[in-house]
């Protein structure tokens, strides 16, 4: 008898790295949108091995140039840089992960990955805005570890569950809550200050690094009802932890697309609604003054959000419903370590049916697990263990003190 077909509604392990092609299109059956776009755009749009060579010198601060051949991964190229601290290694460790889970031969490619906030032409990037088309997406290094501020995702999935399991919705704090830094994405988190300063449901305040008491762990924000959501310089990576959260994320539609960013439901009247989004303003108001960089304006993006909470405070059956269906398809699916590993086995064939050309190894080339232990080869064969000493990586950021409390930008 032949063994049963994967369904949607099969019972799966959240955690397991291992599944086939089959089981990860039964189990996330919406999670492709992204890598199907990209292949349709390289598909009109030529991907060859020169428009590889100027994607990949393209100047940018942080990336590297991989292979992978025969199911490993092999790094041609590592470039640092100050401010990104362990992202690139995180980054690399999920793509590397994805790769000796599979159980299934991958195709022989070669691409670019960049690792700063913003996306990149012909590379793996972090996010995109809209009119990018020509940026592949790849899952965010959080979904591995985050050290700096989280920790491991699958230990901080543990303590959200812990912390979910010993507080119900009835015991949750009633009220809009948001800690971060002012420092990045000014503009948007200062209209969502302005315009929830003064209301009886809010818990959103700027955290002061001097004072580590102004700061609250991640796991812990699932303590409240509703998280506000703003954007950080792009993107902002707290995203995924609270949506393992049975919390409502209050936000607006994202400036900045994330790999699975378009399976957000925001329809108000739809049993499966799993976020809201603040209204657009009408009328003439003249919203609140914001500050991005050297410049100054008034903006409308959250001046609707009094009439999101007061809506949401007097039907606390839908708010909880909302917060159901977030566990149940982001936690529990589509933010799963599962869905990162199938999402990136399926980027890399997509990526390979556009491929121009064919990965050779000159030999040049430091194979991952060298590259983590020894760090990249120089021109001689040799392997220079300063990549990963170098100063560009600032470590004094990763000494953590044992009782720290690790916390969100």
């Amino acid at each position: 008898m032949l063994p049963k077909k994967p369904e949607y509604n099969d019972p799966f392990n959240p955690d397991d790295l291992t599944f086939t092609e089959e089981q990860c299109d039964a189990y996330f059956p919406d999670l492709w949108k992204d890598i199907d776009r990209s292949v349709k755009y390289y598909t009109k749009n030529p991907f060859t091995k020169e428009y590889l060579e100027s994607s990949c010198d393209d100047g940018q601060w942080t990336h590297a140039r991989v292979a992978i051949y025969n199911n490993r991964l092999y790094l041609k190229k590592f470039t640092p840089s100050t401010g990104t601290f362990t992202r690139p290694l995180a980054a690399l460790a999920l793509l590397h992960q994805s790769i000796i889970t599979s159980r299934e031969p991958l195709p022989n490619i070669e691409f670019c990955m960049g690792f700063d906030d913003w996306g990149m032409r012909g590379k793996f990037s972090l996010d995109r805005r809209d009119d990018q088309d020509d940026v592949w997406l790849m899952p965010d290094y959080g979904f591995l570890s985050w050290p700096e501020h989280v920790g491991t995702y699958l230990d901080v999935r543990m303590k959200i569950e812990a912390i979910e399991k010993a507080t119900p919705w009835e015991e949750k704090v009633p009220k809009l809550f948001w800690r971060g830094s002012m420092k990045v994405g000014t503009a948007d988190r200062e209209s969502m200050v302005q315009v929830a300063r003064g209301h009886t449901w809010n818990d959103i305040k700027g955290v002061d690094w001097s004072n580590p008491t102004t700061a609250v762990a991640i796991a812990d924000h699932c303590k409240w009802k509703f998280q506000g959501f703003a954007e950080g310089n792009t993107y902002s990576g707290r995203l995924r932890y609270l949506q393992n959260c049975k919390t409502v994320i209050i936000t607006h539609p994202p400036r900045w697309i994330q790999h699975w960013t378009h399976l957000y439901n925001a329809d108000w009247n739809s049993p499966d609604q799993n976020i809201v989004y603040v209204p657009k303003a009408t009328g003439n108001g003249k919203g609140v003054l914001v500050h991005d960089g050297d410049k100054e304006y008034f903006d409308r993006t959250w001046e609707r959000l009094p009439d999101v909470m007061d809506a949401l405070l007097k039907d606390d059956d839908k708010a909880h419903r909302i917060a159901e269906n977030q566990w149940n398809y982001f936690r529990n699916r589509y933010v799963s370590p599962a869905s990162a590993a199938c999402y990136w086995r399926k980027a890399i064939k997509g990526f390979g049916k556009v491929q121009k050309y064919t990965v050779d190894l000159s030999g040049q080339e430091t194979s991952y697990e060298s590259f983590m232990l020894l760090g990249m080869r120089d021109g001689k064969g040799h392997n220079r263990r300063s990549n990963l000493n170098s100063s560009d990586i600032d470590r004094k950021a990763l000494e953590l003190p044992r009782n720290h409390t690790r916390l969100l930008p």
